[in-house]
């Protein structure tokens, strides 16, 4: 899944072209200049008259492939014009002369010229000409005068330069082997200038690479070495000048666990999960954690599960289809080894992790269960203890107090994860139904087949929503990453509930002012994705 911005710096029609999905779904949305959004259907291409600073936002959430082509038609260049460091008509101005500025196109290189008026102190003087009136003097610090000729006007002006020294030399020539020197001292007023000179090195141009024969400068005998290229630890080393691999490769160098070549790790980075949020993205990391959640989605496709793994301090890290897994548990302790990417928003394991099984978690420390909550672990977040159920005597629950003939739902769940809960489908309608609660999905103004599923459920823009059941008075939508809240606020926002509402990372809260029997959102202004409904929790 990406979302990507382009902004345009040309006038032009941009032509979006996709082609048929492989191995799965693919869903594109485009965003213009941050307007509506535009479901692009596959197979199809759509157009965008776009000038110089338009904006396109383009999110692709797919499970599979699909081609993705964009190609200009009648582009006009939206000209930015700069002058040039260098070009072949530019021409400078002098005192007599006129000169010509050049304006370049940064984009097409399109150019137009202007003429730059003479400028009467734009001389262009003539060193040759440099004349001696009056030299200068080391030891007293007097600078020299002389004369300079202007090549273009013949002006002559006078121009002061500092007095040359008369200098002792004492040289010593480099040689293959050692630096040579110079120092110099002068005898007028006791001035001193010195450097190094490097060693020459020994050299033969006519030897090929391992060969032997005589230096061109010391008449020593050498062997000329390869020059390899830039290698990094596991390639065979490269010579450049005679263009073979030689020898082996040079090998990892690790100190502390890390290559100090090429920063590779030696086998897994051992850390905790907290650690794990903040490793960067492809380091092979180790990290043991107790099973929170699974999701089996992917296993009788792939072979694998996917698991949500926590520590005692309620920090989470996502492993996405871990490989086999089938006997696992939530509850149970594991250690993963698999290299950390970052995805849809948050730090995970990436596919292919393995895992070693250490033992069953046994929840001993729990949130207090209610009559419709159960009691939540406070280390794995799985279930530790059912929901206790209401105990009604005479009429009302000896728990929480509520009234036996009170038939509002509570904590009653739509699950959308699978397909089991969906009653009706076609292009123009789905409807779900569980626990007493029934979502009905219509296409309504949308441009999309509303019974295209994915795990879990998409509310396309321009769709209706229906939600059916007795007394409702508060629903949470348990949407499938904060993303999709936020995109389901922007529908919120311009319904009766735009004060209803409140939004807590990827959870939706709808709060009524009183009970209704119906709840109803039309023309959805962007798609929303959403795992589960809980209605009066």
């Amino acid at each position: 899944n990406v979302t990507f911005l382009y902004t345009s710096d040309v006038n032009g029609t941009l032509v979006i072209t996709t082609g048929t999905a492989i191995m799965g779904d693919v869903y594109i949305t485009i965003f213009l200049n941050d307007g509506e959004p535009i479901v692009l259907e596959l197979n199809s291409s759509i157009e965008f008259a776009l000038t110089v600073g338009d904006t396109l936002v383009i999110s692709v959430e797919a499970t599979g492939y699909s081609n993705f082509t964009a190609e200009w038609v009648g582009v006009e260049c939206a000209h930015v014009y700069e002058n040039p460091a260098w070009h072949p008509e530019m021409v400078e101005s002098t005192c007599i002369n006129p000169g010509i500025a050049v304006f370049e196109c940064i984009y097409c290189g399109d150019y137009y010229t202007e003429e730059i008026p003479a400028h009467p102190d734009a001389h262009k003087f003539d060193y040759s000409s440099f004349t001696v009136i009056t030299p200068g003097n080391c030891a007293t610090g007097t600078f020299g005068v002389a004369n300079l000729t202007c090549g273009e006007c013949g002006t002559v002006v006078e121009q002061e330069f500092e007095p040359n020294h008369t200098l002792e030399e004492t040289v010593v020539n480099p040689t293959c082997t050692t630096d040579g020197s110079y120092y110099g001292k002068c005898v007028d007023c006791g001035y001193e200038e010195s450097y190094l000179m490097a060693a020459y090195g020994h050299y033969n141009f006519d030897l090929a690479c391992g060969e032997s024969g005589a230096c061109m400068n010391c008449g020593e005998i050498i062997t000329r070495e390869h020059n390899f290229a830039p290698m990094d630890c596991t390639s065979t080393p490269y010579c450049i000048d005679c263009g073979n691999f030689v020898g082996e490769p040079q090998g990892h160098d690790f100190v502390d666990g890390v290559c100090t070549r090429c920063g590779e790790y030696d086998g897994f980075k051992e850390v905790t999960i907290l650690e794990a949020l903040s490793t960067d993205d492809g380091v092979p990391v180790q990290v043991c954690g107790i099973i929170s959640e699974i999701n089996t989605k992917y296993y009788e496709s792939y072979d694998n599960i996917s698991v949500t793994i926590a520590d005692a301090d309620g920090n989470r890290l996502y492993v996405y289809r871990l490989s086999g897994g089938a006997d696992l548990a939530v509850g149970d302790e594991i250690i993963v080894s698999g290299s950390i990417s970052f995805y849809n928003g948050q730090k995970q394991i990436a596919a292919g992790g393995t895992y070693e099984l250490i033992g069953s978690h046994v929840c001993t420390e729990y949130t207090e269960p209610t009559c419709t909550e159960p009691g939540i672990c406070t280390v794995c977040g799985a279930v530790a203890i059912e929901a206790l159920g209401h105990n009604y005597v005479d009429g009302f629950c000896t728990l929480c107090g509520r009234d036996e003939s009170n038939t509002a739902l509570e904590g009653a769940v739509l699950d959308f994860s699978t397909t089991d809960n969906r009653t009706e489908f076609s292009s123009e309608r789905q409807v779900w139904e569980q626990n007493g609660i029934k979502l009905i999905h219509d296409k309504a103004a949308s441009t999309s087949n509303v019974a295209d599923y994915s795990s879990p459920i998409r509310l396309y823009p321009g769709s209706n929503m229906t939600i059916e059941g007795d007394g409702i008075t508060v629903i949470v939508f348990d949407c499938y990453s904060n993303r999709y809240a936020t995109q389901f606020e922007k529908t919120l926002t311009t319904t009766a509930f735009a004060n209803n509402y409140v939004i807590s990372d990827n959870i939706v809260t709808i709060t009524l002012d009183e009970p209704t029997d119906k709840f109803v959102i039309e023309n959805l202004v962007s798609q929303v994705r959403v795992s589960s409904i809980t209605v009066n929790p």
